[in-house]
């Protein structure tokens, strides 16, 4: 059986796809030529293109304006759920005599 190992390389690659989507979305403002909410009916379904690099939706909004927007939202999202999944995991181990409805009790009061 052979098993898989993660070597630097891997590694290396991982990191560097995960550092260009978090500064493509922090940056997004600079490098998006379009607003991601702005509609152009006249623009819709357009094929990929020097001027939309991925083609237009059905309401004309840029593709890829939108999945770089797109990509800012998920970060936000997934770090919000992060923090709250670390402070309630520590809630929860420092009070492992309360039951647990109290516990989830006392952490909304924290973060609220």
């Amino acid at each position: 059986m052979k098993i898989f190992v993660l070597t630097k390389k891997n590694l290396l690659i991982a990191a560097a796809v995960i550092v260009v989507i978090i500064l493509a979305a922090v940056l997004a403002p600079w490098i998006c030529p379009y607003d991601p909410y702005a509609q152009n009916l006249q623009n819709a379904l357009a094929k990929p293109s020097g001027e939309h690099l991925l083609g237009t939706d059905c309401f004309g909004r840029d593709l890829f304006t939108r999945i770089i927007y797109g990509a800012r939202i998920s970060l936000v999202i997934g770090l919000i759920v992060s923090i709250f999944q670390t402070v309630t995991s520590i809630q929860e181990q420092t009070l492992t005599f309360v039951p647990k409805i109290i516990a989830v009790f006392l952490t909304l009061m924290l973060l609220g």
